[in-house]
């Protein structure tokens, strides 16, 4: 059932591994046969261990083998659930994990984490409001979760003070995201109201005691979808961001005013953002990005290398300790759009009800040092014109080293 089958000897001494490369292929099924094979099969229960290399291949047909560890697609099948000790699989240049854990409920996903599983993948949709609406996820080694299509509705937390945060990483990403039109996986998440009537905000990713990395995916909420707030010095890198769609949404509780920077994007209060890419698109009225120095011991930064940027409020910044809050722009594309057709670079305090902002920090605290990127105003007032060009072509403004 089956085109290639990797399941050789433990090999010798001198060669202990064996190699499989696979390049330019195309994988046909004559769905002759009634079983679930994927196009490439390994496997092995007694030591042997292998390298498979995959580049540029298609399959047409085949299936899932739901024997062994679930790998999720049908180019490859890990049939005997071996270790990442014995197997490395690579493809297209991307190393990707021997075993995945598919959780179907709440009850999984801490089972799988409390168990130390490298890479659990979403088998449905995971409420997390029912336990109170967020979820400090504990995890003791770094931990990727794939969001695998489905919905995450709730607040996710990397870790509490209980974790043991010493340099570990939460990875999230979502195997089904489509980068050209921002459809797939969701982590979702909205304002609440907790135990006595009191509002609680809710953020899709907080990173909290461990670091975090988000490589693809939906992040939507009506607070802000990511915020960096590291209590854990190890962790002070905080949020590493290389692709998705972070939106604020609209979604508001009718009738109640709303404090903060509603249905933004990105916010930092302590530790540093580092932002590659992805798409980050606003609420009407939200922030796009948000540096609020929440620590008196040291600067929160974000730097910006890519990605493209929508919103009413581009920078919002806030501090109310000694510390600065400091935006770099190196690259990005940067798109202002305002009811009232201004462009906002301020700290700002939006009220549901009418929509109104109000001057929360001395301008002296913050630092917004564009370096790069294109605009559609003109960012002449935070470039350094000795060392950086500012050009206009019509409505666009682009920046660029001298």
């Amino acid at each position: 059932g089956k085109a290639v089958l990797l399941y050789g000897g433990a090999g010798s001494s001198e060669s202990p591994t064996t190699v499989l490369t696979v390049k330019n292929c195309v994988f046909n099924d004559d769905d002759t046969l009634d079983v679930k094979k994927a196009a490439i099969e390994t496997g092995n229960d007694y030591g042997a261990t292998y390298i498979l290399n995959i580049t540029n291949a298609n399959v047409n047909g085949f299936a899932i083998n739901p024997e062994g560890k679930a790998t999720g697609t049908t180019l490859w099948a890990n049939k005997n659930s071996m270790d990442a000790a014995h197997l490395t699989v690579t493809i297209d240049g991307n190393e990707v994990p021997a075993v995945t854990t598919i959780v179907k409920s709440l009850d999984d996903l801490n089972i799988a984490l409390d168990s130390g599983v490298s890479y659990i993948k979403l088998g449905a949709d995971i409420d997390l409001t029912g336990a109170g609406g967020s979820e400090q996820v504990n995890f003791i080694s770094d931990t990727t979760i794939d969001l695998n299509g489905h919905i995450l509705s709730g607040s996710v937390w990397s870790g509490s003070y209980l974790s043991n945060a010493d340099e570990t990483r939460l990875t999230i990403i979502d195997s089904s995201f489509n980068s050209d039109t921002n459809e797939g996986g969701e982590i979702y998440s909205k304002f609440r109201f907790g135990d006595g009537g009191a509002m609680m905000q809710a953020n899709a990713v907080t990173s909290w005691q461990h670091a975090v990395t988000i490589e693809s995916g939906r992040y939507v909420s009506n607070n802000v979808a990511i915020v960096c707030q590291v209590q854990n010095t190890n962790a002070a890198e905080g949020v590493i961001i290389n692709g998705g769609y972070f939106g604020g949404s609209e979604d508001l509780i009718e009738g109640v005013s709303l404090p903060g920077p509603v249905g933004g994007c990105v916010e930092a209060v302590i530790g540093t953002v580092t932002i590659n890419g992805g798409t980050f698109k606003a609420a009407q009225y939200g922030s796009v990005i948000i540096a609020e120095s929440g620590s008196s011991n040291v600067d929160t930064v974000i730097d910006i290398y890519g990605g493209t940027f929508e919103g009413a409020c581009m920078f919002d910044f806030g501090s109310d300790h000694s510390s600065k809050s400091i935006v770099n722009v190196y690259g990005g594309d940067f798109t202002v759009k305002n009811p009232d057709g201004t462009t906002k670079i301020s700290a700002t305090l939006f009220a549901y009800d009418n929509y109104t902002h109000a001057a929360l920090v001395n301008n002296d605290m913050f630092e917004l040092n564009i370096m790069g990127g294109s605009f559609n105003y003109d960012p002449s007032d935070y470039v350094d014109t000795e060392k950086y060009n500012v050009t206009s072509n019509g409505s666009t403004w682009t920046v660029t080293a001298k």
